[in-house]
């Protein structure tokens, strides 16, 4: 699993966080990584017109399997379901299970394209002109499979990203019902690149906004609180310095100023 690194130790006393609430964030991050590097490969794919077996294999049964057993571990522990249809949780869990099985398909079409499809190429041209009617019979059906491979990849591969472009819009909507999650703001600022990139947002203060429902304040005061918990101080203080932007009467943030040292300027 992901670990997002625990820096809640302030002169060796400890302070406990929930352990869900870390279970979350690391499932987040892990999908916030997951689009990126699939739109990577993505990317190499078109710009090449092939996609290496090796680098989608290591995605697909370490980076996207991990992925999946953490969504179902997380959210096959509680009953997400909802009198009025199906919880954001439940649909996350079941769109990250079909990503890894549609990734999966994807990759068994790579591996002939890259590992038989030579093989047959050159098995046809040993075998000659005068070969047994039973080997052609045999050969046409394997170039039919490589065929219907290379015909279907880059539809198969269009619809994975369709997948994972609304598996994120559809995490935003999910990250609505979790903002009590005391880990979240700050996990979202520390990988602040990554979860622009995933999100297609030009600073972190957009999704704030879909996410917080407007409430800028109450994002960067979240994560203030929890860099000062664990003892990232200058952090702390430029977070709330960004809340006395939005809300400038906001007495919680003014006192993590004054208590850290006065008064700082907010870095963007």
């Amino acid at each position: 699993m992901l670990r997002i690194p625990d820096h809640r130790q302030d002169r060796g006393r400890i302070v406990k966080t929930g352990a869900r609430d870390e279970q979350f964030c690391n499932v987040v991050l892990s999908f916030v990584k997951a689009k990126n590097r699939f739109d990577e490969l993505l990317a190499d794919y078109r710009k090449e017109n092939r996609i290496g077996f090796a680098k989608l294999d290591d995605f697909v049964e370490d980076t996207l399997f991990t992925l999946k057993e953490d969504t179902h571990f997380l959210f096959r522990q509680a009953n997400h379901m909802e009198s009025d249809g199906i919880s954001p949780e439940i649909l996350f869990d079941i769109s990250v299970g079909s990503i890894f099985h549609e990734l999966m398909k994807i990759k068994e079409n790579v591996y002939q394209l890259e590992c038989y499809a030579p093989k047959y190429s050159a098995m046809k041209k040993s075998a000659g002109p005068d070969a047994p009617e039973f080997e052609n019979t045999f050969l046409e059906a394997c170039h039919k499979i490589v065929r219907r491979a290379r015909r279907t990849l880059p539809s198969d591969l269009a619809g994975a990203e369709e997948l994972f472009r609304d598996t994120a819009d559809n995490l935003t909507l999910m990250l609505r019902g979790h903002t009590e999650n005391p880990l979240l703001a700050r996990m979202l600022i520390d990988h602040e690149a990554a979860v622009r990139k995933c999100f297609g947002v030009k600073n972190i203060d957009d999704l704030f906004s879909e996410i917080y429902t407007g409430r800028l304040d109450e994002a960067h005061l979240a994560a203030s609180r929890d860099y000062l918990e664990g003892g990232w101080y200058e952090k702390a203080k430029r977070e709330a310095a960004k809340v006395l932007e939005v809300d400038s009467s906001n007495a919680e943030a003014a006192q993590i100023i004054a208590k850290l040292g006065g008064k700082v300027v907010a870095q963007r």
